[in-house]
């Protein structure tokens, strides 16, 4: 904001950023107070309005549509501007900033002009005097009433006693969402809304066979998501899947030797696939800001719970460098499973340095990746047995970070069986009877 007093207060990039993000993510619309003619500029205002009467249904084609049937897209800057909007945001999740940088200005506005207004009735010999004081005074008072702030402690306690009361009416160790891996779940208690869980290891670890394990088997118990397979092909992953559930090698549905008299358990598998309530893209060329409004869209359409990434360091964020880019891609996705209230499964590289013996310092990129996620677990396969591989939780923001369990591939097919599970500690060793 220019500090000269000549210049009318106004947060421009403020109200670029905040439509920006409205426009990734419709669903903050929710949490919004702002009004249209809170906006500097009347453009401004119009697409705001836009996204007002449309909410979590709008996106780009069906706000153009919209401002189209009013007369306004042409004096907005065309569908063109939209897009711009969309990827000059610098960041969405930071939009109770834009939106408290708007409010300021658009008040300060309001001060000037209360005091414009007094000015002039105090020109007027005519008016009443006292009268005139009261209305600035009147005006000047609203204004200074907060529209966000904190909350006193009593309004978070009743979410926390409303959030236990209804754990305690419905008790269950696994509280979050099922993955079917029951010792993983165990540990874990589900993959957890509003988290990212960050699974790493070297190359041939089995790091995406066992993350799409776990988000089929999410699928498999009722929990819709969407998978971004940035690697591989979705024939390559669904393959190797069909054959988990089926029984037949991959090399076999590979090179179609002995299927004809395996036919039947694969027309088994595919069908099983066909019914899980997964979205799925192989498309490379993602970027954080398509993730979210593509997720959001699915969250309001099918109820989506979760999403996987494979991997993070292939997700595109044009003009950073490596260590940048780790940083702010980590930061994007802990974001999105926040603000959309969905469970974020991430798996990303390790360094050279972490092939020997694997820390949270050893995952690739920027050090801050580690900051963000709320569990980071690795991977690692035995130097012996390439079959068998350790699981080792190294970061959980609530729980044990110390936990461990040992897992082991079926011969020839690819999917992962828990063999020795770390027993302590226990769920009942942290519970009262």
């Amino acid at each position: 904001m220019d500090q000269n007093i000549n210049v009318t207060p106004n947060a421009r990039e403020s109200e670029k950023a905040l439509l920006g993000a409205l426009l990734i993510d419709p669903a903050i619309m929710g949490q919004v107070s702002i009004k249209a003619e809170e906006f500097y500029l009347h453009s401004h205002g119009m697409i705001y309005s836009a996204l007002q009467s449309l909410g979590a249904a709008a996106d780009i084609t069906t706000i153009a549509e919209l401002l189209k049937q009013r007369g306004q897209l042409d004096e907005i800057g065309g569908q063109a501007y939209l897009m711009k909007l969309v990827h000059d945001c610098p960041w969405s999740n930071n939009w109770e900033k834009y939106e408290t940088a708007i409010i300021e200005t658009s008040r300060r506005r309001e001060v000037i002009e209360a005091y414009r207004q007094g000015a002039t009735a105090a020109m007027n010999e005519g008016t009443d005097i006292n009268q005139a004081v009261a209305d600035v005074m009147t005006k000047l008072v609203n204004l200074s009433q907060p529209r966000h702030g904190t909350e006193p402690i009593k309004a978070h306690i009743e979410r926390l006693y409303k959030s236990v009361e209804d754990r305690a009416r419905d008790p269950k160790q696994i509280y979050g969402l099922v993955t079917g891996i029951e010792d993983f779940d165990k540990i874990t208690h589900g993959l957890q809304k509003r988290e990212t869980l960050i699974l790493a290891g070297m190359p041939g670890s089995g790091k995406s066979i066992l993350a799409f394990q776990i988000a089929a088997g999410m699928a498999e118990k009722g929990h819709p998501g969407c998978v971004y397979e940035l690697e591989m092909s979705s024939e390559a992953i669904l393959r190797r899947k069909a054959s988990a559930i089926s029984n037949i090698p991959v090399d076999n549905m590979r090179s179609g030797i002995g299927m004809n008299d395996k036919w039947e358990s694969f027309l088994q598998a595919i069908e099983k696939l066909d019914r899980l309530p997964m979205y799925l893209t192989d498309n490379t060329n993602w970027d954080t800001v398509q993730l979210r409004a593509d997720l959001a869209r699915k969250k309001e359409k099918y109820g989506i719970e979760w999403f996987l990434i494979d991997y993070l360091d292939l997700l595109k964020a044009p003009g950073y460098d490596k260590y940048e880019k780790s940083e702010y891609l980590s930061q994007q996705l802990h974001g999105i499973a926040k603000d959309l209230d969905l469970a974020g499964l991430v798996i990303h590289s390790l360094n050279k340095a972490g092939y020997e013996s694997a820390g949270m310092q050893n995952l690739s990129g920027s050090a801050k990746v580690s900051y963000d996620a709320d569990q980071i677990i690795m991977i690692e396969a035995d130097r012996e047995d390439s079959k068998l591989v350790t699981l080792s939780w190294k970061k959980m923001r609530e729980g044990d970070s110390r936990r461990k369990m040992k897992m082991m591939m079926k011969p020839g097919i690819p999917e992962f069986y828990c063999i020795a599970p770390d027993p302590e500690p226990t769920l009942a060793d942290y519970l009262i009877d």
